[in-house]
């Protein structure tokens, strides 16, 4: 989510595509399931305002239009204009069906980046939670699998950006390091506050850094204080973990990833009509306007565009698809 303002008219999020283990269909391939994913949201939001007044999506995001967002200036036209920028990305690298010629499938289809995986290792890399119930051992891979450092080349060739968010420790330091351009963590925190696998620690925070990427602090629970409940923290507890992370690597690294589809939320901050809450905290502890712009966004569209302009093969496909506005 970018740059909240104060009226939930001019609200810009980021909706991600997720392609999650979970999620097979007997008879349709892994690639085919995601693209198809993508093409149905893609042609939800052409629909979005065509649908019934009553629908709590059109609710919330009325009167704004909506549209597909592939790069950085359109994604800050989109805020600018009071529209809702959708960016489509791929959550799980095996998404890809382990053929590296998916990835510009995923391109033409105008995704920004791909979470290398989730919960489970894949053929990428290995995963922080290993999926004992699909027999994976502790380490599949020692890191990054040779096809995934295929697929982060080929990322790279694309401008789309890696997310480490869910990588094992080894398969994030890998990452960053492999990667030409800055890497992103979507949706993780600061394990030095809560040690729990998904966050990351010093080290993976200073590589961050080191290579020019961004950590956006979730707001799952568990990720902020070991075993809480939504309704068991609030904002503080958040602020603590961009707090230790803006003053371990500098404010132009850390940003937010509210994961609300995953289980995100906060006391004061379950759903994103509520961010505003987070911009009148951070200003008590010091944060400006300025800083605050880089957290909501500012940082995470630093990464996109460095990933944009390091692609080798062509720029980012073309085109947004815009709704009717609500109100016309």
């Amino acid at each position: 989510m970018f740059l909240p303002p104060e009226r939930r008219r001019a609200i810009t999020a980021l909706y991600a595509f997720c392609r999650e283990v979970d999620d097979a269909v007997d008879g349709v391939s892994e690639p085919q399931l995601a693209r198809a994913k993508l093409d149905w949201w893609r042609a939800e939001v052409a629909n979005l305002y065509a649908g019934s007044p009553q629908h709590p999506v059109t609710r919330a995001l009325a009167p704004a239009a909506a549209a597909f967002s592939l790069e950085p200036r359109e994604i800050e036209a989109a805020h600018r204009d009071g529209v809702v920028a959708v960016v489509p990305v791929v959550e799980n690298g095996s998404a890809l069906g382990g053929e590296i010629e998916t990835l510009d499938q995923f391109a033409a289809q105008g995704v920004r980046y791909i979470t290398l995986t989730h919960n489970g290792h894949n053929d990428l890399a290995d995963a922080a939670i290993p999926r004992r119930d699909l027999g994976d051992p502790e380490s599949e891979h020692g890191g990054l699998s040779a096809f995934g450092r295929q697929v982060i080349a080929r990322m790279n060739a694309l401008g789309m950006l890696v997310d480490v968010s869910h990588a094992a420790k080894r398969s994030m330091m890998q990452a960053a390091m492999h990667s030409a351009t800055p890497v992103v963590a979507t949706h993780s925190c600061a394990r030095a506050l809560c040690d729990h696998p998904r966050n990351l620690d010093d080290e993976q925070l200073r590589m961050l850094r080191d290579t020019g990427g961004v950590a956006q602090i979730t707001l799952v629970s568990a990720f902020l204080r070991r075993g809480a409940k939504p309704a068991e923290i609030g904002l503080n507890i958040l602020a603590d973990h961009i707090d230790h992370v803006a003053n371990l690597i500098g404010i132009d690294h850390v940003g937010i990833g509210t994961d609300f589809d995953g289980g995100g939320g906060v006391a004061g901050f379950m759903n994103a009509s509520e961010a505003p809450a987070v911009t009148r905290e951070l200003p008590r502890r010091g944060y400006d306007r300025a800083a605050l712009a880089k957290i909501w966004g500012g940082n995470f569209l630093r990464v996109l565009r460095a990933a944009e302009n390091a692609a080798t093969d062509g720029p980012v496909p073309a085109g947004r698809i815009e709704t009717a506005n609500a109100s016309a």
